[in-house]
């Protein structure tokens, strides 16, 4: 099944056309891709598997921190990504919403209006009965896409010495998170249109607070055939009123979104 570009927001092609800033300070282009597809494939990757074994391999990931958190913090920053990884291994839709929406979110209209809505009306065409409920609905339409194979099994691997994880305090608007992934190793970069709204974004807290705390975690995964290894960036936001890391949204880097089986959903 080819997967539809509508259902994410593309960016970073023209800027790659042009070259951008990596990593170790060189031009990348698109002719390098297949070049730098080939070193994410040859990669030494250690299986994910649920339960201890995410717990430990996020417990050994290095926190590197330019502004003073709290025990607490760091440590719910570690169970963040524990249930992200989990999510995107296990596919099912209780861990999606653990990863996904730590506290209170609405549905984002747009994109339910726009690419959602669409791909049940669909389903619907196909005699496919759909739940009439909003939140079931979305379920429903986590859980049938690609048919129906959603995204179980799809993270299977994790590249420890391709992982990164920095915290830091900014008072400033963020820097967009296809920057920052464009700022990387990449072969293009793509990001999931998010699915949920909060009603505090990173800036509400600068205004309330003087500045938020943030996290990046870049990483690198092996998926289940026939799908390529590449990388991730995804950014969490701390929100002290509930006491947890809020993703804020993720990018991740590819060679061609139309020879891709499956992606995340945001």
């Amino acid at each position: 099944m080819i997967v539809a570009l509508m259902v994410i927001v593309i960016v970073a092609i023209l800027a790659n056309q042009r070259g951008s800033r990596i990593s170790d300070s060189s031009q990348i282009t698109m002719d390098q891709y297949p070049r730098i597809a080939a070193e994410w494939q040859e990669k030494r990757y250690v299986p994910i598997e649920l339960g201890t074994s995410i717990s430990n391999l996020v417990s050994k990931m290095f926190i590197y921190k330019t502004t003073s958190v709290a025990m607490k913090q760091e440590q719910a920053l570690r169970e963040a990504v524990i249930l992200m990884i989990t999510a995107f291994h296990s596919g099912g839709y209780e861990d999606y919403r653990r990863f996904r929406t730590p506290r209170t979110a609405k549905i984002n209209h747009e994109k339910w209006t726009d690419t959602i809505a669409p791909r049940l009306a669909r389903l619907e065409q196909q005699s496919i009965t759909v739940p009439a409920a909003p939140e079931d609905a979305l379920r429903f339409d986590y859980e049938m896409r690609f048919g129906g194979l959603g995204i179980t099994n799809f993270w299977v691997g994790l590249c420890k010495e391709e992982t990164e994880i920095i915290i830091q305090s900014t008072k400033q608007d963020l820097t967009p998170i296809p920057q920052i992934a464009m700022g990387k190793k990449n072969a293009g970069v793509a990001c999931p249109q998010p699915t949920f709204l909060f009603d505090r974004n990173p800036m509400d807290i600068v205004k309330d607070k003087g500045s938020v705390t943030i996290a990046t975690v870049s990483i690198l995964i092996q998926h289940s055939a026939p799908d390529p290894s590449f990388p991730y960036v995804c950014r969490f936001y701390w929100d002290e009123d509930s006491a947890c890391w809020i993703p804020e949204g993720i990018c991740f880097s590819w060679v061609s979104t139309a020879g891709l089986q499956r992606m995340v959903d945001f």
